[in-house]
């Protein structure tokens, strides 16, 4: 039992940091004896040896021990150990747009090796960097997300396109955002991912009011949310309070694209609208039966497909994902 155990602590300082060794292995033991000839191997310079131990380090010990292997495989050159050294460290999934990055924490070590990525042609990593390196620099967020999208990651095509429309990675620049909104639903009749029908949903409403469209439609196409079974929960309430009627009320759909105090919308159909009406911007989640998120303000900016609010809530923020389909209800005729 204590041969297991000091067995056990060797291989938990093998591979963490310098990936140095700590001693002797027990006499005899050969997965031992192979692990520290790869460790050898890996700071030698030895890429296949580097590789073999991330898989080994992985099975014996477990994650931490991985990286450093990973990292060092990927300082030799080798991409595929770049994207697992970094999803490792901080997963693409957690990483969110203007999230400060502490310094010493694991995602500030996964930032050069998603650059890198990103640089060395995976378009997969583009938008992790992106993420990364958006509350310190917003001109080198969207280049990578341009980059992303010039590789034919359909998603940092996407959320460049919606950032040039919300403002969220710098100036609004409809004009620009076309293009890349386009790209973003290039094939997606091919694609059968959930969330590619909704970027594309999203993409052609932007369209029909304009948006990425050089004549927009007096009539947007019906792109909301369809009430199908697996949208039932969210989508079909969305379709009920569009088409619910209330006396002296207009319903409006809008797609939300920045959230906080001043939450804006695009829109389309609203009739007699004008900066200082007091409106309403419904939400719906996914929870129990019925439940909405709403903000009340008066509207303090507008074009004629954008308008932008004071949120006078209770809680003072309108805190919900932007790119979400809400319902926008204003006086009828103010």
């Amino acid at each position: 039992m204590m041969k297991s155990k000091s067995f056990v602590v060797l291989f938990v300082q093998l591979a963490i940091g310098s990936l140095s060794c700590a001693g002797p292995c027990p006499p005899n033991h050969q997965a031992c004896i192979h692990a520290v000839a790869l460790n050898d191997a890996c700071n030698a310079g030895n890429l296949k040896a580097c590789v073999a131990g991330a898989d080994t380090q992985f099975n014996m010990i477990g994650i931490r021990n991985r990286e450093a292997f990973l990292v060092r495989a990927c300082e030799l050159g080798d991409l595929e150990s770049c994207y697992g050294a970094a999803q490792s460290l901080a997963p693409s999934y957690q990483l969110e747009y203007g999230e400060r990055i502490s310094r010493g924490s694991r995602q500030e070590e996964a930032t050069p090796l998603y650059l890198r990525l990103c640089e060395g042609g995976r378009a997969s990593a583009c938008g992790s960097a992106a993420r990364l390196v958006s509350a310190i620099d917003l001109h080198k967020a969207r280049a990578l997300l341009a980059r992303g999208c010039e590789l034919g990651a359909r998603d940092a095509c996407y959320e460049l396109g919606m950032a040039l429309v919300s403002g969220a990675l710098g100036p609004v620049d409809e004009d620009a955002a076309g293009g890349y909104l386009r790209a973003a639903c290039e094939g997606a009749r091919d694609a059968r991912k959930k969330w590619v029908e909704k970027q594309c949903e999203h993409v052609l409403f932007l369209r029909s009011v304009g948006i990425g469209s050089s004549t927009p439609q007096d009539e947007p196409p019906q792109t909301v949310p369809r009430c199908d079974e697996d949208e039932r929960e969210v989508a079909c309430r969305f379709d009920r309070s569009l088409a619910e009627r209330t006396p002296g009320i207009q319903k409006i759909r809008g797609l939300l694209v920045t959230t906080g105090h001043f939450p804006t919308v695009i829109y389309a159909g609203a009739r007699d609208l004008a900066v200082g009406t007091v409106v309403k911007i419904r939400s719906f989640s996914s929870g129990s039966i019925g439940s909405s998120i709403v903000v009340e303000g008066p509207i303090v900016a507008m074009s004629p497909h954008r308008l932008r609010i004071a949120d006078r809530g209770p809680n003072m923020k309108f805190n919900y994902e932007a790119d979400t389909w809400v319902v926008i209800e204003a006086p009828q005729g103010h």
